[in-house]
């Protein structure tokens, strides 16, 4: 009788990987449904109303840290098996421009953004690798088409609601003051009726302001056109099947919610998406021949018109377009600030305080942003980190131009549609924990979390999207288009982001998406695995990295958060003692935020606390940030309306104003204001001089513009100072 020899095979542990990629679709799409701040838009003050509280900081920097968790289980994964996915340099290019961002915590004005924004960064950077690692069959390719149609449902879904029941609604209250709409409206912000600021916010009422979960309409009309060319793949790749057929429907809320954002950068990214899908349809076997030429002509073609558009605007001073001239203006202003900082930057998202000092006078906006992404990261983190970025995006490029495809499957892959409903399931109870601000008013919640239900209902879907009809499960074979798509949305996406922010909108969902599809398409083109070395040391070290991260970083920012949202509770009900008292508390936990000593500062006012605690609270807040304009404005104000000798306080601190902020019309007349009451008439009459000057550099259009009747009241008192 022979031997029968039995084979032994070490565990796959493939559950690892399904739930690595089932975290990660949900932490992709929880985010892109939702907007999330670096500091409170609605500035709190005895009496104000309580807004709804979105996502904050504290939460974001949370929700960052649960991307980083898919990336930790494909490297325990990787230990266990001892096998790993190469994926080449891209991915550790985009974490080491990370690293170079958190790193400039040390030399930025603002810590406290530089280490928010990092952190989305390097979230970003773990998606990508872990994307790498995770897309290697079609069911992974599938679940990242099913996770952009179900995204771009719930957008639709938002975008639809917003302008037929919120939009007109809201007009109706504003118009009409209705039940004290405006009012509340208006005190909650703490804007005076008449206000620049409320103007602006009547503005974006009136025409209908399209933001949705974004910052910008322009970010929400950007996000469109990604997803909805990666669902193109889709459809084009099974393309006489009923279900493929029904995706046609959606053009019309497509073409409909990108008309209400009156984004025109969208209409044209959309048109190069038909053209980019013709030549690849009909030019396919000269692009795979001809890879590197096609390559390089391309390349060649993108700095073609870069330097084209930069041409014509040092030629004419503009680009031809109202739109495209306003970022003329930021782009210049931001040449100067890399001029002045050219080898490390001025820190990551720190941006907008610096531009100020640099911005052209016939700039009126007070951006944050350069609506350029190689004009952010060169100006933020000089040449270091603008080359870091530059030759992620070279090599990613290269990398994902490849044809490779993976191979047809007969077994079930990593991923199982049960897997995408969990993914469903868990992205909404996420959602509703960090955005749904349960002190409301019960009806508010309950609206709130209808439409949770709503987004659930259309995840799963668009599961059905993607579904073997026969074998019910995802679909094992191939969905040749889809790469294809996933490469022309993304090259889009980054044709958009050189006039507009959306990759690094303060929600940074779109970040989340870009990092989720770049690296599943680098995935999808590195089908070869090898043996991993130092696996548990690697792990091992980017888990106590992890665990540090949480103690140092994640949990002090929660925890500072929690006292300064009960103190911003203790200072609308006026108490303002104890809410100073708070803020004191974060202000120990994360002593880099500004913010908390300014907002101290102004709680001890209100609490006619001795003037030097609240100048001590105001040094506190100009030490952390020299660069912070508040801080100074509210030192002159508090002083000014106090009995005392600070002339010389008053006047340094309107010059430091001035000097960080000189475009700033309103601060110089407040400037004048004091010199005239204070017998300083040459210098006051200085300072209305240049307040005309800068008003007169403005747009005719323009409604930060002095009315007629202000200037001519400023013409008279400088006739009669002279």
């Amino acid at each position: 009788m022979g031997k029968t020899s039995v084979e032994t095979q070490a565990p796959s542990y493939q559950w690892l990987r399904s739930a690595a990629l089932i975290i990660a679709l949900a932490m992709v799409i929880t985010r892109c449904l939702t907007q999330e701040f670096l500091r409170d838009p609605t500035e709190v003050m005895p009496g104000s109303q309580a807004a709804p509280r979105g996502v904050g900081a504290a939460i974001g920097v949370a929700l960052d840290l649960a991307c980083c968790a898919p990336a930790l289980l494909v490297l325990l994964h990787r230990a266990l098996t001892k096998k790993r996915q190469r994926a080449g340099l891209a991915p550790l290019l985009f974490v080491l421009f990370a690293a170079l961002a958190a790193t400039s915590f040390v030399w930025a004005t603002d810590r406290y953004a530089a280490g928010v924004g990092a952190a989305h960064l390097i979230a970003g950077g773990a998606l990508i690798w872990a994307a790498s690692q995770l897309v290697t069959d079609w069911t992974a390719v599938a679940s990242l088409a099913s996770t952009c149609l179900g995204i771009l449902l719930c957008l639709f879904a938002q975008g639809i609601y917003y302008a037929t029941v919120d939009l007109p609604d809201l007009r109706d209250r504003w118009l009409n003051d209705v039940a004290g709409t405006r009012t509340n409206l208006l005190k909650s912000h703490n804007w005076q009726e008449g206000s620049f600021a409320a103007k602006q916010f009547a503005l974006k009422i009136l025409h209908g302001d399209f933001a949705t979960f974004y910052t910008s309409a322009n970010t929400y009309a950007a996000m469109l056109v990604l997803l909805a060319v990666v669902v193109a793949g889709l459809y084009l790749s099974e393309p006489k099947k009923p279900k493929s057929l029904a995706l046609l429907i959606f053009i019309i809320p497509l073409l409909w919610m990108l008309w209400l954002s009156q984004c025109k950068a969208a209409f044209v990214t959309l048109f190069l998406a038909v053209v980019f899908f013709l030549i690849v349809r009909y030019a396919k076997t000269w692009l795979i021949r001809f890879r590197g030429q096609a390559y390089a002509l391309t390349l060649l073609l993108v700095l073609a018109v870069i330097g084209l558009a930069v041409s014509y605007g040092q030629r004419h001073g503009n680009l031809h377009n109202d739109s495209l001239n306003f970022r003329w203006r930021y782009w210049v202003a931001s040449a100067h600030m890399f001029v002045a900082h050219p080898l490390l930057g001025v820190g990551w998202n720190n941006f907008g305080d610096h531009y100020l000092a640099f911005r052209l006078p016939a700039a009126p906006e007070e951006i944050k942003d350069p609506h350029n992404m190689f004009v952010r990261v060169f100006c933020e983190l000089g040449i270091a980190g603008g080359t870091l970025f530059v030759v992620f995006l070279l090599i990613s490029w290269w990398r994902i131009s490849a044809s490779r495809m993976p191979a047809e499957q007969d077994k079930p892959g990593i991923i199982s549609a049960r897997g995408l409903i969990v993914a469903a399931i868990l992205a909404m109870a996420i959602n509703v924990i960090s955005s749904i601000d349960f002190a409301q008013i019960p009806a508010f919640i309950f609206i709130e979390i209808m439409r949770r239900f709503l987004f659930l209902a259309l995840l799963l879907l668009s599961i059905l999207f993607v579904l073997d009809p026969i074998k019910k499960q995802l679909s094992t074979h191939s969905l040749p288009w889809l790469p294809a798509a996933i490469g022309i949305g993304l090259g889009l996406f980054l044709i958009h982001n050189l006039i507009d922010f959306a990759i690094f909108d303060p929600s940074p969902g779109p970040l989340m998406v870009f990092a989720l599809l770049i690296g599943g398409l680098i995935g999808i083109r590195s089908v070869q695995t090898t043996l991993a070395k130092f696996a548990w040391a690697s792990f091992g070290i980017w888990l106590a990295i992890a665990l540090m991260c949480i103690g140092a970083f994640v949990a002090p920012v929660l925890l500072a958060d929690s006292d300064a949202t009960q103190a911003d509770e203790q200072f609308r009900e006026n108490h303002c003692y104890q809410a100073a008292v708070l803020f004191e508390n974060a202000q120990r936990l994360i002593p880099y935020n500004a913010e908390y000593p300014f907002r101290k500062a102004e709680a001890l006012i209100y609490a006619q606390a001795p003037l030097n605690e609240v100048d001590a609270a105001v040094n506190q807040a100009i030490a952390e940030n020299p660069r912070f304009i508040d801080a100074y404005l509210l030192r002159a104000r508090y002083f000014q309306r106090q009995a005392g000798q600070y002339k010389s306080a008053i006047v340094a601190a309107y010059e430091k104003a001035t000097a960080l902020n000189p475009n700033d019309v309103g601060i110089r007349l407040e400037f004048a204001e004091f010199l005239k009451d204070s017998s300083e008439p040459q210098k006051a009459v200085e300072q209305y001089q240049k307040a005309l000057w800068y008003n007169n550099q403005f747009p005719p259009e323009e409604a930060k513009r002095l009315s007629p009747e202000d200037v001519e009241k400023i013409q008279q008192n400088i006739a009669g100072l002279k």
